[in-house]
């Protein structure tokens, strides 16, 4: 039977021979490339939720800068757990509607849809995760609400869970396009493996230029480190799902190194210059 063979990336028999590597090469640095911008959107966006329900509380101003968003005026403490709550909460809502968005993409804008989703929805996970340690958004919520020390033990266990669903519904967008595990490496391996070594190292050179606290850097970092952690997690559910033969172009090289440049740039301004609104 003649058909898209998923090896080939061309019309060709079952025995066509695996992808070109220069095609295979390119494939990995535009997905790469729209890996590292799309997630420097998604953390921007989550801190402007908090900023906007710093607003909503009755602050004066907000301050975004690339891993937080300072109010200024007095806030009650019931007031700083729900603008905590806000950007978790934000990128969980967003990253499902995209994820829903996203089935009816193709190309470059598909690509975009899909990374976000996961960097947004991996995002609410992972704080959830890191609550017991005391910091980030789950931590502060806990705190400022006065939750019991319980509640602490039980957001780690949703925030893996979210990432095992989130691992799911990424197996199953991948899957509908790739048949080999080779096809899985291209579209998901190097490029989570390419993206986050990118992410952390603008991260560390964020925190060392923009003068963070120690507890906002680990955020930072362990943010970057775990942004795409549950992309690789797909594996898992590679078996059980079903191939589609969907398109698997990522779209032009020209438009993912804008999406990175964009997408870095605005990250590294608001790391070092910062945004005020209100």
């Amino acid at each position: 039977m003649i058909g898209m063979d998923d090896n080939s990336g061309t019309t060709s028999g079952v025995n066509s021979p695996e992808w070109p590597e220069e095609t295979r090469r390119r494939h990995i640095l535009v997905v790469t490339l729209i890996a590292v911008g799309v997630s420097c959107l998604a953390v921007i966006l989550h801190e402007y939720a908090h900023a906007l329900a710093h607003l909503m509380a009755g602050a004066d101003s907000s301050t975004i800068r690339a891993m937080s968003a300072d109010p200024t005026g007095s806030l009650s403490t019931t007031a700083q757990g729900w603008t905590a709550a806000a950007g978790p909460s934000f990128s969980l809502v967003a990253g499902l509607i995209v994820w829903g968005v996203a089935r009816r993409l193709r190309g470059a804008a598909f690509q975009m849809a899909f990374w976000f989703y996961i960097a947004a929805i991996q995002n609410a996970a992972g704080y959830l995760v890191i609550t017991p340690f005391g910091v980030g958004d789950t931590a502060t919520m806990v705190e400022r609400w006065g939750w019991p020390t319980w509640v602490q033990m039980v957001m780690p266990v949703i925030g893996a869970a979210m990432m095992f669903g989130l691992a799911a519904m990424v197996a199953v967008d991948v899957r509908a396009r790739f048949q080999s595990v080779r096809g899985l490496r291209m579209a998901v391996m190097w490029p989570v493996l390419w993206a986050t070594s990118i992410l952390v190292a603008v991260s560390l050179v964020l925190a060392v230029l923009g003068g963070y606290d120690a507890d906002v850097v680990f955020v930072m970092v362990m943010s970057m480190v775990s942004v795409y952690v549950a992309a690789l997690m797909c594996s898992i559910f590679w078996g059980r799902c079903t191939f589609r033969g969907l398109d698997r172009d990522p779209g032009p090289l020209w438009l993912a190194v804008v999406v990175a440049a964009l997408g870095v740039a605005l990250w590294v301004f608001h790391g070092l210059v910062g945004v005020t609104i209100g």
